[in-house]
């Protein structure tokens, strides 16, 4: 009876974790390319790319409807974090370029993206994006706007059936500089199991191949003693 019950609290325990999921919620989240000034927390008046009014939203559900987390961030409680942390001074100091290709070819993640893109599935319940982009040379820009137009429809009908509330609008900016503006709602969601999914991938792909030839590199050392 006893093994009965453990039994079904580990298939229980199961069953939650393998059901969770992520939904992110994005409102009113702008960018410019060009820094523009806006106040801080304390009332200072500092240039910066982004808006100070967006929120992201996490919510964590398992069993598909009961949360069990949610979290909303802002600018406020994103520059109160940074400020006890330092996360960004930390970050600029330690993610250079030479520090990006370097992670780059250790995590082989030029070819780790694309499959993880394929392996994860990211349902986007609602969608509403809008694009400024201009570059300094008119032609460039007139190949770059259908280009991205094109890109974000593919990914769309990929990744969901339904599109009817999914919005967006790419504008072209013909002046003589590169800019860039964009303005997000969005609402996605991403499933433990797929994330798991993605995990395993890589490790198929890229760990478990690496260990398999330092295994033969150390059995033909062995080999030669």
């Amino acid at each position: 009876m006893l093994f009965l019950v453990i039994m079904l609290i580990i298939v229980f325990l199961f069953l939650l974790i393998m059901s969770i999921k992520f939904k992110i919620k994005i409102e009113n989240l702008e960018y410019n390319s060009h820094k523009h000034l806006e106040k801080n927390i304390n009332g200072q008046d500092i240039e910066t790319h982004y808006n100070t009014d967006y929120k992201i939203k996490i919510i964590i559900y398992t069993l598909n409807i009961i949360p069990i987390f949610k979290i909303t961030l802002n600018k406020k409680k994103l520059e109160k974090i940074n400020n006890k942390t330092h996360i960004e001074e930390k970050l600029k100091e330690k993610i250079n370029e030479q520090e990006l290709i370097n992670l780059q070819r250790k995590y082989n993640l030029k070819k780790y993206i694309p499959i993880l893109l394929k392996t994860i599935k990211i349902d986007i319940n609602s969608l509403n994006l809008k694009i400024e982009l201009g570059t300094k040379s008119p032609i460039l820009t007139s190949f770059i706007i259908p280009t991205i137009s094109t890109v974000i429809i593919i990914l769309l009908v990929k990744t969901q059936k339904n599109i009817d509330n999914k919005i967006f609008k790419i504008s072209p900016v013909y002046i003589n500089d590169n800019i860039i503006k964009i303005k997000l709602y969005s609402e996605l969601e991403v499933k433990f199991i797929n994330i798991l999914s993605a995990t395993s991938v890589y490790y198929k792909e890229f760990i478990l191949p690496k260990s398999k030839d330092n295994i033969k590199i150390h059995k033909n050392a062995l080999n030669r003693i």
